[in-house]
């Protein structure tokens, strides 16, 4: 545990709620085994963010997108997303 905490402080995710890091622990995952962007409809049905609600999850992932942990398909305002 100690060293999931030490990464968490090392890439500056600490402070996030846990909705927000699973968040990008989708992208993370969704994005590694396709292409760089992924659509909002494949992050919501991962197995990472499958149990929270809608209000929560489309929160977490503005606030995300506003602290430049995560960034969308230029040309667009939302739906495709990509880690920074």
């Amino acid at each position: 545990m100690l060293v999931v905490a030490k990464m968490e402080v090392d890439l500056d995710i600490a402070t996030l709620t846990e909705s927000e890091r699973r968040i990008l622990g989708a992208i993370g995952e969704l994005s590694a085994s396709s292409e760089k962007y992924v659509s909002s409809k494949d992050i919501r049905e991962n197995i990472l963010c499958k149990t929270l609600t809608d209000p929560t999850y489309y929160r977490a992932l503005k606030h995300i997108q506003d602290l430049g942990y995560i960034k969308v398909k230029a040309g667009r305002k939302t739906g495709l997303y990509s880690l920074f």
